[in-house]
């Protein structure tokens, strides 16, 4: 997975990490980035290596089902000399099987440095005893060991919560709160005094910003154990910017979209919101809490529109809907084998195992399709494709509240799936000005 994953970064081939990656704030990020001018979804030219590797994996008896991975490797860096150099980093990954018939996929990645260009240390995971309570005589030193102890005062599912009350903390005071449940380091206090440079209510150039950190419930978040028996959570704390104008002024979003990200088409706004997520694991320490990595990714941006530029269908209008399809297209296939798979077992484990985003997504994407403006040429195949993202949103919900229509409702988004395929490609290859031989 490693190796196939750094080859794809290195690569920028998107299609391929539609494949390795989960869906959601992780993969939509990371298209997002790879979709800027550049093209580039990685600094690096060539994979990096593996120079240590240690796995934690949970015991776990049903799907879905996940495992850690620390990996000792490396970042290319830009010093203060502009230069490139290449320092340790500890990556830290987490791989997830929906289901018996699922592949692995990564669904969450962060990690970390060491000050002054050191080593990093790994999380202090428990690996040493049996791995559970009711099964003593279970091997020793293979399983991450179960969780034996709450780490008072506060219980491991406010964990993220608590980081995000913190670093909201520094946005709308300036300082940590009292008292603080964290220690100070640096993806705690340093991340914290990075924001406080950038208060509530921040103004610049005639525009102002407010943050808000938070937690949404629907985000998976994966549980394991720190030495001593102590809980370790790792997931997402998201980020919500809320861009206004001030007076007579606009929000300008460049022809290349780098202004304010990739998913937010060109033109002027009144007021601009942008969702990051900022993967970590967060783990008791000496004296408190501690936080361990703070990856980001932005995964959706929206606005409030007062003037569109003229369209550039050929550059920044493809390349959303190219990235917009890939994430899709890559759900739609991941969730037929989970629709496959509960109709096997008559439904019992659907809930596990289906995308409860989905259908949300299929809606933003239909509205984003409508947000554009096309020639006469291509709106016909503009309001098919529109008509049949409407249809898969529906039967995906359908599917996940009427668990006993199942196969009524399988056979239904088979259909629409490959219509909504069929209709994108065709859609991408005339924006493309490429026939249909030559696709």
């Amino acid at each position: 997975m490693w190796r196939a994953w750094e080859q794809a970064m290195v690569e920028s081939d998107t299609r391929v990490l539609t494949q390795l990656m989960a869906p959601g704030q992780v993969l939509e990020g990371t298209l997002n980035n790879c979709a800027f001018p550049d093209g580039r979804c990685a600094n690096e030219t060539h994979p990096r290596q593996i120079r240590s590797l240690t796995t934690v994996v949970p015991v776990q008896r049903t799907y879905p089902i996940y495992f850690l991975a620390e990996i000792q490797t490396t970042e290319l860096v830009e010093n203060s000399q502009n230069l490139d150099t290449w320092q340790p980093w500890l990556e830290i990954q987490i791989l997830t099987k929906a289901s018996p018939a699922s592949s692995w996929m990564l669904s969450f990645d962060s990690g970390y440095n060491a000050a002054n260009g050191g080593t990093p240390n790994l999380i202090p995971f428990d690996q040493g005893g049996p791995s559970a309570p009711d099964e003593p005589n279970a091997a020793v030193g293979i399983y991450n060991t179960f969780t034996a102890h709450p780490a008072p005062p506060n219980p491991a599912t406010q964990y993220l919560s608590l980081l995000a009350a913190y670093w909201q903390s520094y946005v709308d005071t300036g300082h940590a709160p009292a008292p603080s449940a964290f220690i100070s380091d640096g993806d705690t206090s340093g991340f914290g005094e990075q924001m406080a440079q950038s208060p509530q209510g921040y103004s610049y150039a005639g525009h102002r910003e407010d943050k808000s950190f938070g937690t949404e419930p629907s985000y998976p978040s994966w549980g394991f154990t720190a030495s001593g028996g102590y809980p370790v959570v790792c997931g997402s704390v998201v980020d919500t910017a809320t861009d206004f104008a001030t007076g007579t002024n606009y929000l300008n979003q460049n022809a290349d979209e780098t202004n304010y990200g990739i998913p937010l088409r060109a033109g002027e706004y009144s007021q601009i919101v942008s969702e990051t997520a900022h993967d970590t694991c967060v783990y008791p320490a000496q004296g408190g809490l501690d936080a361990a990595g703070n990856s980001t990714y932005t995964y959706a941006v929206t606005g409030t529109l007062l003037h569109q530029p003229p369209p550039q269908v050929g550059s920044s209008t493809l390349s959303d809907l190219e990235n917009a399809y890939a994430v899709l297209a890559s759900q739609i296939l991941q969730y037929q084998k989970n629709l496959k798979t509960c109709q096997q077992d008559g439904g019992s484990s659907c809930l596990n195992v289906v995308n409860s985003q989905i259908s949300g997504e299929f809606g933003l994407f239909a509205n984003r399709l409508m947000s554009y403006k096309f020639s006469s040429r291509e709106q016909p195949a503009v309001d098919s494709l529109y008509a049949t993202s409407v249809k898969l949103g529906r039967l995906f919900q359908d599917a996940q509240t009427k668990p006993n229509n199942l196969g009524k409702d399988s056979s239904q988004i088979n259909v629409q799936a490959a219509r909504f395929i069929q209709e994108s490609e065709t859609l991408i290859r005339q924006l493309s000005g490429v026939s249909g031989k030559n696709a």
